[in-house]
């Protein structure tokens, strides 16, 4: 739920037009602030995600070798995640 539903890029430049220079200024600087810290929070996420998921990639490769099965049989399905083929399932023979 969005506590200012009409809020949009227009709408917020009229507000800061509207507003007298030394709040402006005060405000600009912290939206500034804030806009620099999201961008930072992103950047730090999407290098968590591939750590993590580099850490599943091995997970996966190690449980496959316990298993005794080789990387030749992964197949990927619609979502992009992977998982093993069984040679003997009418698909592995396809």
């Amino acid at each position: 739920k969005t506590l200012c539903p009409d809020l949009t890029e227009e709408s917020w430049s009229a507000f800061m037009e509207s507003l007298p220079e030394r709040p402006k200024a005060v405000i600009s600087k912290a939206w500034n602030s804030l806009d620099e810290t999201l961008a930072e929070v992103q950047r730090l996420s999407q290098i968590n995600q591939q750590v993590v998921r580099r850490g599943q990639r091995q997970i996966d490769d190690l449980v496959s070798i316990l298993q005794g099965k080789g990387r030749t049989n992964k197949i990927y399905n619609q979502q992009g995640a992977s998982g093993h083929v069984n040679p003997q399932s009418t698909i592995g023979k396809a």
